[in-house]
Parts: C-alpha cells; sequence; structure tokens
C-alpha cells in the first residue's frame, strides 16, 4: 500500500483491468470514481441496462456499476453493484467498510502492506509481529465506523479511524468546550478550508491547523499531533465520536482491526 496525497491506497483490478483504490475505514461504502469507470470502459448506457431488483427488496439505482469481478490481492469478490462517488482525488474507487467490516483488516504502515484475513474464531491471535502489543476494544458504530477511546493532552475522547483522511480533525465547538482552544488561541492558525459529506454538505468550510501535546492509543503515545479544526458544530453525531484519527496519525502506527471481535490490535509502525 502506499500513502498518496494522505490516503491509503493499494493495487486491485476489477473486470480484469487494474485499479488503485483507497482504503476507507471511515467512509461510506464501497464506490467507484468517473476515472475508474472509464478505465473499465463502462458507458452510461450500459449502466442502465444493468438496474435490475436487488436482494431484500431494494433496487439497483441508474448510478450503480455492475463489476463481474473485483480483485483484492488474492481476494475475488464476483457480481457486484457498487455506486459511482467521486470523493477521493487521484484513485478510481474506494473500499469501504461494507467489505472492511467482512474481515480481519491489517495495515502496516511501516511496511506498506495491506492485508485481509478471513475472521479468525479465537480472540488475541492477531498479532504475528511482535510479542509486545496493545490490545483495544472498539465499537462498530451503525455506520460501519471503528470508534475507540483515546487521550488527547490528558482528555479521554472517543474518536473515528479513519483511512480516508489525510489529517486528524475536530470541530471548533468540541475544541473550544474540551480544550479551551479557539480560533483566536495562541498556535492556532488559519488552514485551507476542507469540504466533503462530513461538511457543509460538501460546500468549503473554514478550517484551522493547531498543534496538541500528546495524543495516546493503546498505550502508543504521538507527541505533537497537528490537527485541524473544523469550524462549527460537531460533525460525527452519528458516530457519537469528537475526533476523526487521519492517516497523519496512523502512519506512525500498525494496526489489525479484528472487526468480528471488535477488538483493534496495535503496535508503533516499524520500518523494516
Amino acid at each position: 500500500m502506499t500513502l498518496k496525497t494522505g490516503h491509503v491506497v493499494i493495487p486491485a483490478s476489477a473486470n480484469g483491468k487494474d485499479l488503485a483504490l483507497g482504503i476507507d475505514t471511515g467512509g461510506y461504502g464501497t464506490s467507484l470514481s468517473k476515472a475508474g469507470i472509464a478505465r473499465l470502459g463502462l458507458s452510461y448506457a450500459a449502466r442502465l441496462g444493468a438496474i435490475i431488483p436487488a436482494g431484500g427488496g431494494a433496487w439497483i439505482s441508474e448510478g450503480d456499476v455492475h463489476l463481474d469481478s473485483l480483485r483484492i490481492g488474492d481476494l475475488e469478490l464476483d457480481r457486484m453493484y457498487i455506486p459511482e462517488m467521486d470523493v477521493l482525488p487521484g484513485v478510481d474507487g474506494l473500499i469501504g467498510p461494507d467489505i472492511l467490516n467482512k474481515y480481519d483488516v491489517e495495515l502496516d504502515f511501516g511496511g506498506k502492506i495491506f492485508s485481509l484475513f478471513k475472521p479468525h474464531p479465537c480472540a488475541d491471535h492477531a498479532v504475528t509481529w511482535t510479542g509486545s502489543y496493545a490490545v483495544l476494544p472498539f465499537t462498530l458504530t451503525g455506520s460501519g465506523h471503528v470508534r475507540v477511546r483515546v487521550t488527547l493532552d490528558g482528555q479521554d475522547i472517543d474518536a473515528i479511524l479513519d483511512t480516508g483522511a489525510p489529517i486528524s480533525v475536530l470541530s471548533t465547538q468540541d475544541a473550544n468546550s474540551l480544550f479551551r482552544r479557539n480560533v483566536n488561541s495562541a498556535g492556532v492558525e488559519a488552514a485551507n478550508p476542507v469540504s466533503g459529506p462530513a461538511w457543509g454538505k460538501g460546500r468549503p468550510v473554514k478550517a484551522y491547523a493547531t498543534t496538541f501535546k500528546t495524543l495516546t492509543i493503546g498505550g502508543v503515545t504521538i507527541p505533537g499531533p497537528r490537527m485541524e479544526l473544523v469550524e462549527g458544530r460537531n460533525f460525527l453525531g452519528h458516530d457519537f465520536a469528537t475526533l476523526v484519527l487521519g492517516n497523519d496519525v496512523l502512519s506512525h502506527l500498525h494496526l489489525y482491526i479484528a472487526y468480528r471481535q471488535q477488538k483493534l490490535y496495535l503496535t508503533e509502525a516499524q520500518v523494516p
């Protein structure tokens, strides 16, 4: 795997053609971008012809793309309908929680390797790269996101692990109420506006950057994490969390997400 513009990206293939797909643990679901659809040679007319009733009485929408196969490493999934959605720049699509949470997911940021495993029936099986590691219980939210407890500058808060986010983010409202830090505080500076489905319904929203002293997750402490404060109130209401942990923080770690167990195994990232 690589970090491309701060996003976790892996090689994959669909319908026998190579794609670059982002791994998005904090996303809404698996999707293809316009560029990815064009790379596969799928026309809009061909996609319209694939509209059929889906399981459970649902219907495939006009925006859904039919894939005969989707291949990630040695794993091959067949006959999938996934939507078109442009979210991350420079990728052909995303692998989201709808696929990821059927497996155990390992993200070795030091070794730059992404792995999927069948869920293991036994607990505490996951860590093979070291004999010393931390184990954290996590909550799988209604959106399929991993919510864990972390400590930021002495405050215990809930965070969402988001490999689709290059930066870690919290709202200005939460920064003020929890850390007494606002846009006029020393060390807080203007940053580029952010946009996306979580903020302002896709419209750019003002953001600010600041550096905290420490962030601790599972006994691993990361000094001086730099985070962005997005103007407004908490944007993680449905996930009941305060902080998005992006790859600026996650890249310091080696993670194994056991979705079925709802346990997170982690160590510091080790560069080979």
